[in-house]
């Protein structure tokens, strides 16, 4: 029952996450640093799972976020699978997962997905790219916390 429920609120969250992020990160915007929706509801889900299941859920993060920039989608596949397999390892580590844990994660998570992104996918100026990147991690990590609050509220601990 626990992996139904984590596979229905994965699907239904990674359709609302894909549509913000496609329709309102722009709009989130605080100096210039978007949120990335995704990548948070792939370490919050990879927190509530394992390795195994975060590295699937990391590539079906990127499967969307390669469609929705219309960019080379091995990259973030890539990238995302990195993000999902190191969530789910911490989920390994017997850490327990509350809202702190989950920002933490997501604000690691950001920061390594991006920054495989830089190394297989260089942008044009690394400065900028690594400031909005640190910039993204924090508000990551602060969404990450409410999709945290929000899940165990779906999916209550016991069941896990």
């Amino acid at each position: 029952m626990r992996d139904s429920k984590l596979w229905i609120v994965a699907i239904v969250g990674y359709w609302l996450c894909g549509g913000c992020q496609e329709a309102a990160a722009g709009r989130f915007e605080i100096l210039n640093v978007a949120p990335d929706f995704l990548i948070a509801l792939t370490c919050v889900l990879a927190l509530m799972s394992n390795s195994r299941v975060g590295m699937i859920l990391g590539a079906i993060a990127g499967m969307l976020m390669g469609g929705i920039t219309g960019a080379n989608m091995w990259q973030y596949v890539l990238s995302r699978m990195l993000v999902g397999f190191s969530a789910g390892w911490i989920a390994d580590q017997r850490f327990q997962t509350n809202p702190a844990v989950a920002g933490v994660a997501s604000f690691i998570g950001t920061l390594v997905g991006q920054l495989v992104m830089m190394f297989i996918a260089p942008p044009p100026a690394i400065l900028p790219f690594l400031t909005a990147t640190i910039g993204s991690a924090i508000y990551n990590g602060v969404i990450g916390m409410m999709f945290c609050v929000m899940i165990e509220k779906l999916v209550p601990a016991k069941s896990r």
